[in-house]
């Protein structure tokens, strides 16, 4: 592996390829519009929050958990991370108190990126008796800080770290990076005990998506949450290959009638769902309408379904 394809270093590499080309399709949930984040916003944005977490005390080689549910925020905070030469490690969006808790002290987690309320409520339970949280990262503005002085809005850590780029010591940080060094720690869902870390670097990353069919097309649908490894695929995906993410939110996730109108607007090439999933959209007459845009789709998680599959060729090309 070339030393090129660290992931530290990939946003800006493309923002200088692609520009003002759209790089992320999300919802704005302030507004509730779909809005493009083009490859340059996206680069300053990264490279002001990775400014940010070094503000706030990140050093080489630290853990930065976000534990949010789908919003492009995260997406841009996980290449922060990398910038910054740091460890993302995700969290399952619904994580209770205790499942979150044992992740901090196991990876040993400073800093973490709250999504929403509950999200926040929960990393502030765990922060007031971790020996290892030191700083939440709010991402909802409407999200209630109840005064904590450890707290910090994602909008004032990407403003702080614009104002004050730490241009050279982020220089510095990306010419760190290896293809050994760690850029994730994923942890299962801990259904049957204790979760457990799995250390992803980036050649691993890399090695993820070199070949991987979905390069062939011009944008993605991703609508796994971030803490699952097929999210992990198609964010790197969409980033390695100048390829449009379709970042499908909570609700789009849910709720297949908004599923269905965001695949109408933005007529994704590429979906990936679980066969259990496949089936059950199927059985709405709208979404086997809408899925005739797609040229590739694929089925993955669980034992593979013949009826989806038979399903899916006779409402797709």
């Amino acid at each position: 592996m070339e030393k090129e394809f660290v992931l530290s270093t990939m946003i800006h590499q493309q923002a200088e390829k692609y520009g003002d080309r759209a790089a992320i399709y999300g919802r704005n949930d302030e507004t509730g519009q779909w809005e493009a984040i083009s490859w340059r916003e996206m680069d300053k944005t990264v490279e002001g929050l990775a400014a940010g977490i070094i503000g706030l005390g990140v050093k080489s080689n630290d853990r930065v958990g976000i534990f949010s549910q789908n919003m492009c925020e995260i997406i841009m905070a996980d290449y922060a991370n990398y910038s910054a030469h740091a460890i993302t490690v995700p969290l399952y969006a619904t994580s209770t108190a205790s499942q979150v808790d044992f992740i901090v002290d196991d990876s040993e987690i400073g800093i973490i990126y709250a999504g929403e309320q509950y999200q926040y409520d929960v990393a502030l339970e765990v922060m007031k008796k971790s020996k290892y949280l030191r700083t939440i990262v709010a991402i909802d503005p409407s999200i209630d800080l109840k005064g904590e002085k450890n707290a910090i809005r994602y909008s004032d850590l990407l403003a702080d770290g614009l104002k004050n780029p730490r241009t050279e010591e982020i220089a510095a940080r990306k010419a760190l990076a290896t293809n050994d060094d760690l850029v994730n720690i994923l942890y299962t869902s801990g259904t049957t005990g204790n979760p457990k870390g799995v250390m992803i670097s980036h050649e691993n990353a890399c090695n993820q998506v070199e070949g991987n069919p979905k390069c062939e097309f011009n944008n993605l649908l991703s609508i796994a949450t971030v803490a699952f490894d097929t999210a992990l695929e198609d964010i790197l995906t969409g980033i390695t290959n100048g390829i449009k993410i379709i970042f499908a939110n909570d609700s789009e996730i849910k709720n297949v009638v908004d599923l269905i109108q965001l695949i109408k607007k933005e007529k994704p090439q590429v979906m990936e769902f679980t066969p259990s999933r496949l089936l059950s959209y199927l059985e709405v007459d709208e979404f086997c309408k809408a899925i005739n845009c797609a040229k590739c789709i694929v089925m993955g998680g669980e034992q593979f379904s013949a009826k989806a599959f038979d399903l899916v060729k006779k409402y797709c090309d």
